[in-house]
């Protein structure tokens, strides 16, 4: 079977949602109860500003966290590239 990276790594989006939407919300759940468990409502009673200074601290690791992804992924496509013997971008 000689299937196109693409095709393998990035299923279409119906694909996606049905095979890891459950997952996804199954954790996202398990994360409010533990929260719910640590924390209780303070979150809930926490004064707005505190609230977005919490939103930009979250924002900044999800930054953080891409930018390794993206490191990672390009060691991918370094790996990638040299079992095809190829050179490609991603905007061609």
């Amino acid at each position: 079977m000689n299937e196109d990276i693409a095709t393998v790594i990035a299923p279409r989006s119906t694909e996606a949602l049905n095979k890891y939407w459950d997952e996804y919300v199954a954790c996202a759940r398990k994360r409010l109860d533990d929260g719910c468990l640590t924390y209780g409502d303070r979150s809930y009673e926490m004064p707005l500003a505190k609230l977005v200074a919490e939103l930009k601290m979250e924002a900044n690791d999800l930054t953080g966290w891409g930018f390794l992804l993206f490191a990672r992924l390009s060691k991918l496509e370094e790996y990638v590239r040299s079992l095809e013997g190829q050179a490609w971008s991603a905007g061609a």
